[in-house]
């Protein structure tokens, strides 16, 4: 059985250049969560746990079925309140912008064979584990 691993076969979107660039991306699915908090506070560590897990619980389902693939790499996107926040720039928000009114959203992409079933099956297994649940609902992610 061939794994498929999106970071070799997409390189333009996986692959950063040292100078801004436009780069045409086809339509993809990925895993994702949004939330908001510190992200060296232990919600957003069991954010990423329970987004790798789901990501994991998806892959070995598709792999018992003959699609095997390699989990891709989590990207980050960041933001905060530009209302609340006036006058700050991408610079100065990391410092003037207190890490708990960061906002994010998380996201693993995933491959075109897998389903929104796949998805509600791996996402209730890891939702009704404790250790993932309590700190997705007390972010406001569940």
């Amino acid at each position: 059985m061939e794994k498929l691993d999106l970071t070799k076969k997409y390189k333009a979107y996986f692959t950063a250049k040292t100078q801004p660039e436009i780069v045409d991306i086809e339509k993809a699915s990925f895993i994702a969560l949004r939330g908001k908090g510190d992200p060296s506070g232990e919600v957003f560590a069991k954010t990423i746990e329970a987004m790798y897990s789901t990501a994991y619980t998806i892959k070995f389902a598709c792999k018992a079925k003959g699609k095997d693939f390699v989990v891709s790499k989590l990207e980050g996107q960041w933001w905060f309140d530009a209302t609340r926040f006036t006058g700050q720039t991408m610079n100065s928000a990391a410092v003037e912008v207190p890490r708990s009114e960061w906002e994010y959203r998380l996201l693993i992409r995933m491959p075109d064979f897998v389903t929104a079933e796949h998805m509600e099956a791996a996402k209730s297994t890891v939702t009704g584990q404790k250790e993932y649940r309590e700190p997705l609902i007390s972010n406001g992610i569940l």
